[in-house]
């Protein structure tokens, strides 16, 4: 993913739109990669975060940085634990087709 689309989605990603797996994992890895984008997506997840504090007087922990990092991560492992499903998945079906064919 160019820095150009990644920045473009830096809006969607916080308002938890970017749905597609594919796209946001592309996204996520290139956030991971590229400091000028991740510095840009870490600005506007700070100003996002502060103004929901103000607006709801919740309790914060203004570790947003340490938020974003963790949240970034989970989305990433999700993506990549349920890929290992669908391959673990298709592996089991494809065992139980050869076992069914080698029985007949």
């Amino acid at each position: 993913m160019e820095c150009f689309e990644a920045l473009s989605l830096i809006e969607t990603y916080h308002q938890g739109k970017l749905c597609d797996n594919k796209q946001k994992e592309q996204f996520l890895l290139h956030m991971f990669q590229c400091k000028a984008c991740y510095d840009e997506l870490d600005i506007q997840y700070i100003v996002s975060r502060g103004i929901k504090g103000l607006e709801t007087e919740e309790k914060m922990d203004f570790n947003f940085t340490d938020q974003l990092q963790n949240k970034m991560k989970r989305e990433l492992k999700k993506i990549k634990d349920k890929r290992r499903c669908k391959r673990l998945l298709f592996l089991m079906v494809l065992a139980l087709f050869v076992a069914a064919i080698i029985l007949i």
